[in-house]
């Protein structure tokens, strides 16, 4: 009997069309598990809510401090493009796990859109965060590193509404969230010593502490896959 998969599509596609169009999904930020002065990690990449290209710069500034920079942002050129900083601690030992502790903040654009009012919110956010990484690189000869990261912080955003909540009719209205948030991510890198091809998995929660009643609008899961560059 020929199976009908044309339900099955249809809430693929609905699923992908409902969390295009929120403000805020978790950032596929590399976890680039530093090993020593000088490493040096570019990773670029694709993520699946929203359709954002990024890309990713890590850097040892010396046997224990890094650096970092996480851009991207949406292919179609749509009004949603955020930028992070970080540095920090990181620790690189014997048996080859890495262990990094990173503070930082990220600034960007945000927009969201609702096709049952119709309506929509577009404005600016903001986060300070810290972000703990962890893994173990050079796995199977060197061909596979392994690894998870928890990003936690605040966010503040500034939103103009344009009759995207239900209960607010005017528009011109705009909407300050202050949200607390908690971001985990996980990876896997496989290839060679200088290339490697990544898949990332990431969520986050996000607690809001101002502004209850008008819920800002955000996808809690994310995948990404792109390739990572080791120099």
């Amino acid at each position: 009997m020929k199976k009908n998969y044309q339900p099955y599509l249809s809430f693929i596609l609905a699923s992908f069309l409902m969390i295009s169009c929120v403000a805020y999904q978790p950032q596929m930020v590399d976890i680039p598990l530093i090993q020593e002065k000088n490493d040096l990690r570019v990773d670029a990449g694709l993520s699946l809510v929203k359709g954002n290209i990024g890309g990713t710069f890590s850097y040892g500034v010396s046997d224990k401090i890094a650096v970092q920079v996480h851009g991207n942002t949406m292919i179609d050129g749509t009004q949603h493009n955020y930028i992070q900083g970080a540095g920090g601690y990181y620790k690189h030992f014997q048996n080859d796990a890495v262990l990094e502790l990173y503070g930082g903040l990220g600034y960007g654009n945000i927009y969201a859109y609702s096709g049952a009012q119709p309506g929509d919110l577009d404005g600016l956010q903001h986060q300070y965060f810290s972000q703990l990484n962890f893994g173990k690189i050079n796995i199977a000869n060197g061909k596979i590193d392994l690894g998870i990261g928890l990003k936690t912080g605040v966010m503040f955003s500034e939103m103009q509404d344009n009759n995207y909540y239900s209960n607010t009719p005017e528009t011109g209205l705009t909407y300050n969230h202050s949200l607390l948030l908690g971001e985990p991510t996980a990876f896997v890198r496989f290839g060679g010593e200088h290339i490697k091809f990544n898949l990332k998995a990431g969520a986050v929660k996000m607690y809001q502490l101002s502004n209850t009643d008008q819920r800002f609008p955000y996808s809690w899961w994310n995948l990404g896959f792109g390739v990572n560059f080791n120099f």
